[in-house]
């Protein structure tokens, strides 16, 4: 007979709370046996089917063990029910790419990134891709990006961010250049590029011009002087 993982119903409590969100929760401390998060993560599912937070931390677990199968399952029921959950879909698109799936994993990379509805959700999709280990996909993201959104600073800044990764200073410099050019509220990108040796200055803001001359009473502009009337004879 095959012994199931015993865990005590204060534990699978515990265990279930961090299932609720996409916050780090008791489900991803790694000092807690993989067996009786498996054994937590289903009683989960087994409650509410459509939490994808239980079913992206089930998929890892099976993913880390080479259950691939499972792991590609519930990665798939993630991308359905949770269309802004961006870390399960770059761990899919790993997932394909791990299994020598190319043709699918480079699809995949396509649909996710023209899923992303603003820059914001592209950011978000780009770090899960880079969390995972794939700069490809990540910069095929953002020069995407850069087409669908060729003013937006916050997509500038992170291709600076990549190339900086990249131990690319000179793209790098270039795209934070930019990016702070677009908008100079970004403390971050100031400070990227000062680790860089460059010093900007954000541009003061514009003096109003001064009123022009004779028009600070308007009873002047609008009536003629008396003084100049032509007398009526």
């Amino acid at each position: 007979m095959t012994r199931m993982p015993m865990i005590t119903g204060l534990a699978l409590t515990v265990l279930l709370a961090g299932c609720s969100g996409t916050q780090k929760g008791p489900i991803q401390d790694p000092s807690i046996p993989a067996g009786d998060r498996k054994v937590a993560l289903r009683a989960a599912i087994d409650q509410r089917f459509e939490n994808p937070q239980a079913h992206y931390e089930l998929a890892k677990i099976y993913r880390d063990e080479g259950l691939w199968d499972q792991a590609e399952y519930h990665f798939n029921v993630v991308t359905r029910i949770a269309p802004t959950h961006w870390p399960a879909r770059a761990a899919m698109v790993r997932l394909l790419t791990d299994r020598k799936r190319p043709a699918e994993a480079s699809q995949a990379i396509r649909t996710f990134v023209r899923e992303a509805a603003n820059p914001a959700e592209l950011e978000q999709l780009v770090k899960a891709f880079r969390a995972e280990g794939l700069n490809d996909a990540a910069l095929e993201a953002l020069q995407s990006g850069r087409s669908r959104w060729p003013q937006s600073a916050l997509i500038y800044k992170q291709l600076g961010m990549y190339y900086l990764g990249q131990k690319d200073a000179r793209r790098a410099e270039e795209y934070l250049r930019q990016s702070f050019a677009m908008d100079h509220r970004q403390p971050e990108v100031a400070y990227e590029l000062g680790k860089l040796g460059i010093v900007i200055e954000a541009p003061k803001p514009k003096t109003p011009p001064p009123p022009p001359s004779g028009s600070g009473s308007s009873s002047s502009s609008s009536q003629p002087d008396s003084a100049t009337k032509p007398r009526v004879p």
